[in-house]
C-alpha cells in the first residue's frame, strides 16, 4: 500500500469481513487472503504497517471529501462525484435529484436549500442506498465538514460482531430511515461521548445509553429495532 487508508472487504459493495490498511507492506492478509472482492479509499492515512479492524480508530479529516451522488435509490442513475463544496446543485444540473449517495472520504453535510441552508443532514463514510424519498430528492447543496466534536462518532453495523453493512454518524439522527438503516443495527462502535440509542424515531421507545467502546451486540431490546440515536 503506497498511500491513503483503504478498506478492503471479502464481499462486493464493501460487505463481508472488512479491514482498514494504511501505507505499508503486508506479506499476509490473514483470513482475507484470496478473498478480497471490493475496496475503497477512506482516508488520507499516515504511518505504515498498521491494520485496523472495522470500527477501530477514527475517520481522519482530510480537508476535502469524495462523494458520489445518484438520482435513484441503490446507486442507479449516476449524477456526479463531488470533492469540494457545492453551494448550488442547480448549477450542476442535479438540484432536487439526489436519491442515494456513496461517501468514499470525509464527512458530508447535505442541505435542502442552496448555500448550505434549510434542513441539513450529515453523512459519514459509507453507502446510503436510500435517502428517504421526500428529503433525499430535495437536496440542493452539499459540502465536506468537520463536525463539532469530530472525535465523537458512532458506527452502526447490520450484523453482530461488527459484520455486514455499516453506517457512520457524526451527529444525532432522529430517524434512521434517513440513512436507510432503520431496524437494522445489531452491533455498535462508539468513538467518544455518550450516545442514547432508542427503538423508536424521535429518541422515544426503549432507550439505552452507551459510552465509548466496542459493542459486539447492542442491548437485547434494541436488536434489529434501533430507530434513532442522539449524542448526549
Amino acid at each position: 500500500m503506497l498511500s491513503g487508508t483503504w478498506e478492503l472487504c471479502t464481499e462486493p459493495y464493501y460487505r463481508g469481513s472488512c479491514r482498514y490498511y494504511e501505507p505499508g507492506q503486508y506479506r499476509s492478509l490473514g483470513d482475507q487472503a484470496r478473498r478480497i472482492s471490493s475496496g475503497r479509499l477512506v482516508g488520507a492515512g499516515q504511518g505504515a504497517g498498521h491494520v485496523q479492524s472495522p470500527g477501530e480508530g477514527r475517520w481522519q479529516d482530510v480537508g476535502r471529501g469524495d462523494v458520489s451522488v445518484f438520482d435513484a435509490p441503490d446507486f442507479r442513475g449516476f449524477l456526479a462525484t463531488l470533492s469540494d463544496p457545492a453551494r448550488d446543485f442547480d448549477r450542476l444540473g442535479i438540484n432536487d435529484k439526489v436519491a442515494s449517495i456513496i461517501v468514499n472520504r470525509g464527512t458530508w453535510e447535505f442541505c435542502t436549500d442552496a448555500q448550505f441552508r434549510g434542513a441539513c443532514h450529515v453523512y459519514g463514510p459509507g453507502e446510503y442506498r436510500s435517502l428517504a424519498s421526500a428529503r433525499g430528492d430535495a437536496y440542493s447543496s452539499a459540502r465536506p465538514v468537520q463536525p463539532r466534536g469530530s472525535r465523537y462518532r458512532i458506527a452502526l453495523f447490520e450484523g453482530a460482531e461488527f459484520q455486514g453493512r455499516s453506517v457512520w454518524l457524526a451527529a444525532s439522527m432522529a430517524n434512521l430511515e434517513l440513512v436507510d438503516f432503520n431496524d437494522r443495527a445489531r452491533s455498535v462502535v462508539v468513538e467518544g461521548g455518550t450516545w442514547r440509542l432508542c427503538s423508536d424515531a424521535g429518541n422515544a421507545g426503549e432507550c439505552h445509553e452507551l459510552g465509548p467502546g466496542r459493542y459486539p451486540a447492542i442491548p437485547h431490546g434494541l436488536q434489529g429495532r434501533l430507530s434513532s440515536v442522539r449524542m448526549r
